[in-house]
C-alpha cells in the first residue's frame, strides 16, 4: 500500500492498550519518484512495577521500567498496473531493567490487483531474521504470514457511497491461526464508518470505528478512532489516529 503513496504521507497513531500500558506510533512517507521510502517508530510504554527477587518476593523497594520499540525503514515500488512490492527493515528493542535484547526483523510485502472488478490480494511475510542468544538459548522472532483480500461491494472509492468488504488470515510459527472479517462504508468520501470480527483469539471478539477526511488545497487529512471488545478481563482499547497526504 506504501506505492500508492503519490507525493508525502505521514500518519501519527495512539493506543490505549491493555492493563495501563500505551502504544504510540508514527510514519513518513515520500515518493522519490523512483519508489517510496518510508521511516516509521514503534514504542510500547508500560507504567513501572515493583521489582521481586527470589531472597524478596514482596518486592525490594525498587521499581522496574520496562518497554518495546521498532525503527523501520521501508521502501515500495509499483512494479505494474496491478502489481506492487514493498519490504521494510526492522531494529527492534525490548527492555526489562537494566536488560535489553535487540534485533533485526524483516518484512517483505506484495499487493495484486486481480482484474475482477476492484479485488485486490495482499501477503505479508513478517519477522524474517536471523537466531539470537536468549538467557543461554538459541531464540528467534516469530515468524508470522498473512494472507488477505479486500474488494468494494458497493460502489468504488472516492464515490458518494462506497462499502469495502475484508478478510484475512494470519498463520504464525509460534501460535494457532487466526481469522480477521472487516467492512469500511464511506459517505460522500468524507466520513466513515467501520466494523469487524477476530475469530480464535483468546479475548478479542468485535471492534467499531470511523473517521473523517477533509481536502484543504490538495492536502488531505483524516482523523479515525476505533473500540475493540476484549471480554470481561480487560478493559477495551482505544485507538486514535492523524494521517495525510500531499
Amino acid at each position: 500500500g506504501l506505492a500508492s503513496v503519490e507525493g508525502f504521507g505521514y500518519a501519527l497513531n495512539y493506543t490505549s492498550w491493555l492493563v495501563d500500558s500505551q502504544f504510540f506510533s508514527g510514519a513518513l512517507a515520500y515518493n522519490t519518484g523512483y519508489g517510496v521510502l518510508g521511516v516509521s517508530l514503534v514504542s510500547l510504554s508500560l507504567p513501572a512495577s515493583p521489582e521481586t527477587t527470589t531472597m524478596k518476593p514482596d518486592g525490594t523497594g525498587r521499581s522496574v521500567s520496562t518497554g518495546d520499540m521498532a525503527i523501520g525503514v521501508a521502501y515500495a515500488k509499483q512494479l505494474t498496473d496491478k502489481l506492487s512490492a514493498g519490504a521494510t527493515v526492522r531494529y527492534v528493542q525490548s527492555k526489562l531493567g537494566e536488560d535489553t535484547l535487540s534485533g533485526v526483523s524483516i518484512n517483505v510485502n506484495t499487493l495484486m490487483y486481480t482484474g475482477f472488478r476492484s479485488l485486490r490480494v495482499g501477503m505479508n511475510m513478517k519477522n524474517l531474521g536471523g537466531e539470537q542468544e536468549i538467557v543461554s538459548q538459541k531464540s528467534e522472532m516469530p515468524l508470522v504470514f498473512n494472507l488477505g483480500s479486500a474488494m468494494e461491494v458497493i460502489g468504488d472509492l472516492g464515490e458518494p457511497v462506497s462499502l469495502t468488504a475484508a478478510f484475512e488470515g494470519a498463520y504464525f510459527t509460534d501460535r494457532n491461526q487466526r481469522w480477521n472479517l472487516g467492512g469500511e462504508l464511506w459517505l460522500r468520501n468524507i466520513f466513515a464508518v467501520r466494523a469487524g470480527y477476530k475469530f480464535k483469539y483468546d479475548e478479542e471478539t468485535w471492534s467499531i470505528g470511523g473517521g473523517l477526511r477533509a481536502n484543504f488545497d490538495g492536502r488531505k487529512i483524516q482523523v479515525d478512532a476505533s473500540y475493540t471488545n476484549f471480554g470481561n478481563l480487560f478493559d477495551a482499547p482505544l485507538r486514535l489516529s492523524l494521517s495525510g497526504a500531499f
